[in-house]
């Protein structure tokens, strides 16, 4: 896990009519241990807050279906997105040029001081002050040099909950609120197919009294999730949440209720709804470990896509700051139709609780018979290789392995957990059981498929000596693959400093284990060793503290009658057809920066009994592209065997050829 730094900003005394006259800074590590405190000072700037209520007038006039019911009061205009940009522009200028005030400068020195690039850093404002609370400290350009780092805003005061041992399975409750004039039944949805392991409960559109019920359970629940309409008061203090019919319900007439909801274990609440720091505020007073809300009205497709990003980060391993940080990036995807929208999501955190991940939350009090039926791994993996390799091709037969004969898989399940894996899988089923053709990727570097997929292998394998080795053990891997297009090792040859290549080489820093996949028939030894060395060494000149990874070298399509004899000896076949690529493989093993290993599969597999043959249609003139042959005796082999190898560091012979 990446180091964790902890910046925590006081704005001790003053206000911004006034300047601040005391600004503490503590950092800490992800042990609340104090490592350095600093003292700074911020002048007035009345025009900072005067700038944000211009900000906030004016975005309020977009007209945009809004998740609120009551509108506040203000002149009615037209909207201008040419207005909102220059006040937008405005307002981010002039809050750094605040924040680069000489009597600042202690404070941003420490807070700078022994930060790496490559550690998440939570700066946490703590302040009770209403307009420090609203500004969109996101635009700080502190975030631009660290993108590991997240705010959050904090009271001052504050205290631990007691909270009991995490659950055997999480618990969400979903309620679902007056949806006059938007549509919530996305929401819900996102809920249900990102987050499959909780046990979720909806309650739509309740009665006052219901929400009271359900939210005191008395077996708890580990989070709150609120999805409607709602509103703050103009000093963003306190909120109501609008529940049925127009109905509201105030978060003070909850307190009692709250309470006990976070002695029995609520870590966090999201409220995917409108204008909600006041929300935040009075969930702060009751010591609530964390909430997510949004600073300001928020559009019904803005709050919907901002909660699928956030639940498919979260969902993956992420942290709760750096989940929030991509969904709230993610949205600039929709900023040409909604401006501003990555100005909304805001975190709320008690400073005296650990922020929640959903790897915690799916923490089960297991017992010794669990613990030996249950085994759980994870790797984020690079698939590189040229066109003609069959990344592609891998990567879909991978996904629908377990449909085509159960009985002789290993797989269990495959479930693809993100949009990326789920589109795949459909194309997979398109191309693999109908025979369609698997044309070549053609997407730039911005636009390659992230892949976050979950294989579970089965408790017992076709091989009586591989259930002999894992008998009884469940084994889940979860994987986030991106596949590399072919034109890679070319840029790596050609041009290996263009923007192109430092963008692999910095996404290569977080990933467990690369593929090489190489066709066996082409014969480019010598450029792919160069190329090989020419990306270790970038990853090596990038990389701040050295990690340990995994190769796994791979012989596609070996289904072809050239390779299918020699296909249990993938060492053998590197060594002789790639003598130069397999020499560096081997140095760096020597060189102990990584583990590497040979492997041959096939896509397609091979059918007949007595006489065998590739179940594929190769075309040699064409060599981007493969049919499956007969789709109904689709057998692949050898693909589970490199990925639970890069996963677990282990090897096992039935893998290899099932």
């Amino acid at each position: 896990m990446p180091m964790v730094k902890i910046a925590v900003l006081s704005f001790l005394t003053g206000d911004c009519q006034q300047g601040f006259q005391q600004v503490r800074l503590e950092n800490r590590d992800d042990n609340q241990r104090l490592l350095g405190a600093f003292m700074g000072k911020l002048p007035p700037a009345p025009h900072i807050p005067e700038l944000y209520t211009t900000w906030q007038s004016r975005y309020r006039l977009m007209g945009s279906r809004f998740r609120e019911l009551e509108k506040k009061p203000g002149v009615i205009t037209n909207f201008s997105s040419r207005d909102l940009e220059i006040n937008s522009d405005a307002l981010k200028q002039q809050l750094n040029d605040w924040l680069k005030s000489p009597d600042f400068f202690p404070v941003m020195q420490g807070l700078l001081m022994k930060v790496r690039q490559d550690e998440e850093v939570r700066v946490i404002v703590q302040t009770e002050d209403s307009h420090l609370r609203r500004l969109p400290w996101h635009l700080w350009e502190f975030y631009d040099h660290y993108l590991n780092a997240e705010v959050a805003l904090s009271s001052p005061v504050f205290q631990q909950s007691n909270s009991p041992k995490t659950r055997n399975k999480v618990r969400i409750l979903a309620i679902i609120g007056d949806s006059t004039g938007i549509n919530l039944e996305r929401d819900q949805r996102e809920l249900e197919e990102k987050l499959p392991e909780a046990e979720i409960v909806f309650v739509r559109e309740p009665e006052k009294e219901k929400v009271f019920e359900v939210i005191w359970d008395w077996r708890g629940w580990d989070i709150l999730f609120f999805a409607g309409h709602s509103i703050s008061e103009p000093d963003a203090t306190t909120g109501k949440l609008f529940i049925k019919d127009g109905k509201s319900l105030e978060i003070g007439d909850l307190k009692l209720t709250l309470r006990k909801a976070i002695a029995r274990g609520l870590k966090l609440a999201i409220f995917n709804s409108c204008d909600g720091l006041g929300i935040a505020k009075q969930l702060a007073d009751l010591n609530m470990p964390q909430v997510i809300v949004m600073r300001e009205p928020v559009p019904d497709m803005v709050a919907q896509e901002f909660l699928k990003f956030f639940l498919e980060a979260f969902a993956r391993g992420e942290s709760l700051y750096l989940a929030v940080r991509e969904a709230r990036e993610r949205l600039e995807s929709v900023q040409h139709e909604f401006p501003c929208a990555t100005w909304l999501p805001v975190i709320c955190q008690n400073p005296a609780e650990e922020p929640v991940s959903w790897r915690e939350l799916c923490k089960k009090i297991e017992t010794d018979e669990e613990q030996s039926s249950e085994q759980h791994y994870s790797a984020t993996l690079r698939f590189i290789g040229d066109r003609i390799a069959g990344k592609s091709t891998y990567l879909a037969s991978l996904v629908r392995w377990p449909n085509s004969d159960p009985s002789t898989s290993p797989v269990q399940t495959v479930t693809p957990i993100n949009d990326d894996a789920k589109e795949l899988f459909r194309a997979a089923k398109n191309i693999l059981e109908q025979g369609d053709s698997l044309p070549p990727t053609y997407y730039d570097c911005c636009d390659q498929q992230d892949y976050f997929i979950q294989i579970v292998l089965k408790k017992q394998f076709p091989s009586k000596s591989f259930k002999q080795t894992i008998i009884n053990q469940l084994i889940t891997m979860n994987i986030n693959c991106k596949e590399y297009m072919g034109e890679l090792f070319n840029y790596l040859l050609d041009d290996s400093s263009s923007i192109f290549v430092e963008e692999h080489l910095q996404d290569c820093l977080i990933a467990d284990g690369l593929l090489l996949l190489i066709d066996y028939f082409n014969s480019k030894d010598d450029e792919y060793a160069i190329s090989l060395d020419i990306l270790i060494r970038g990853i090596t000149r990038l990389e701040v503290t050295p990690k340990k990874r995994r190769i796994a070298f791979i012989f596609t399509k070996c289904d072809l009658p050239e390779l299918w004899l020699n296909r249990t000896y993938p060492r053998k076949l590197a060594s002789t057809r790639f003598p130069q690529v397999y020499k560096r493989l081997e140095s760096l093993q020597q060189l102990g920066s990584y583990t590497v290993d040979y492997f041959t599969t096939s896509s397609f597999g091979m059918i007949g009994t007595q006489f065998l043959e590739p179940n594929s249609i190769f075309d040699y003139n064409n060599q981007y592209f493969s049919v499956l042959k007969d789709p109904k005796y689709w057998k692949p082999f050898g693909l589970v065997s490199p990925i639970f190898w890069l996963c677990t560091g282990n090897r096992y012979h039935e893998l290899d050829i099932t």
